[in-house]
């Protein structure tokens, strides 16, 4: 597991700000739109270093995955701060273990990331990613392709 550092923190911030705001849209469900997010071209472009340079502020960021995706469809919307929790552990997740996010939605849907946000939001990101690793077995020394192999057997 790698350490956060500035930049990752810079866009855990950035990704449950954004996450924050899609419930005040209230055009699609937050399961819609966590899917929408994940298989955007929106975690490519964050990843990249030169991201904290480029000015995509968070309504610009929402219209991208709108524009990508249809995301016009569901009514189920989760409260905010469980949102931008969901947002802020997805990122440090795939940040600190190098998993892409369409991999981590593969092992971890939005319901059960709603679940987990009573028992977790008060610990630590680190053992938080920890009990997540533990309960899906997930073994993060393997590539993406690696893993996306043991989801499927």
């Amino acid at each position: 597991m790698n350490k956060i550092d500035d930049f990752g923190l810079f866009i855990c911030k950035y990704v449950s700000d954004l996450f924050e705001y899609a419930t005040t849209c209230s055009e699609c469900s937050s399961k819609v739109f966590i899917k929408a997010y994940v298989y955007s071209s929106l975690p490519n472009i964050i990843e990249n270093k030169n991201f904290i340079f480029e000015s995509i502020d968070i309504p610009g960021a929402y219209n991208i995955i709108k524009k990508e995706k249809n995301i016009i469809r569901g009514k189920e919307i989760y409260p905010s701060f469980v949102m931008k929790w969901i947002g802020y552990i997805m990122t440090y997740f795939c940040y600190t273990t190098g998993i892409k996010e369409s991999t981590f939605y593969k092992y971890i849907k939005p319901e059960e990331m709603f679940m987990l946000y009573e028992a977790y939001h008060s610990l630590d990101n680190d053992l938080v990613v920890k009990r997540i690793i533990e309960a899906k077995n997930i073994n993060v020394n393997l590539n993406n392709v690696d893993i996306l192999k043991s989801i499927y057997k």
